[in-house]
């Protein structure tokens, strides 16, 4: 027979084991959407403004040389 305080556990370590899966998935979509791609192959030669870290505007210009 199950107890309250087993039942509570087991409730707690399901909740956590769904909380971490969540995680997963949500960085994984967060990778996935944060990869910029173009349709043509090239090399980045020049960008209008200077990139701080990893985060880059919809605004930014780039060139690329084929």
């Amino acid at each position: 027979m199950i107890t309250d305080t087993v039942s509570r556990i087991l409730e707690k370590n399901q909740w956590d084991l769904d909380k971490a899966v969540l995680d997963v998935e949500l960085k994984s979509i967060s990778l996935e959407l944060a990869t910029l791609v173009t349709p043509i192959a090239g090399v980045v030669t020049e960008i209008d403004t200077p990139v701080a870290g990893v985060n880059v505007a919809i605004t930014d210009t780039f060139t690329v040389a084929i």
